[in-house]
């Protein structure tokens, strides 16, 4: 296998960095909409199918990125 350039390193680097704040941020999303499940009414409904849904996208969308 050949050796990575200094550019591809810092590239995984930044790479490996926005996949690590993304994950935090999907961690977090999904603590919020958890504690919010006392919230009640249409509103709140509609808000935590929204952050779920967005969650899930970001969730696939990271995976497909990793298994390039």
């Amino acid at each position: 296998m050949a050796r990575k350039t200094p550019a591809q390193q810092a590239a995984d680097q930044i790479k490996d960095q926005a996949f690590s704040d993304l994950q935090a941020l999907i961690e977090e999303s999904d603590k919020l909409l958890k504690e919010s499940a006392a919230l009640v009414g249409e509103e709140a409904e509609t808000l935590r199918a929204q952050l779920s849904a967005k969650l899930k996208q970001a969730l696939d969308s990271m995976a497909s990125v990793r298994d390039r």
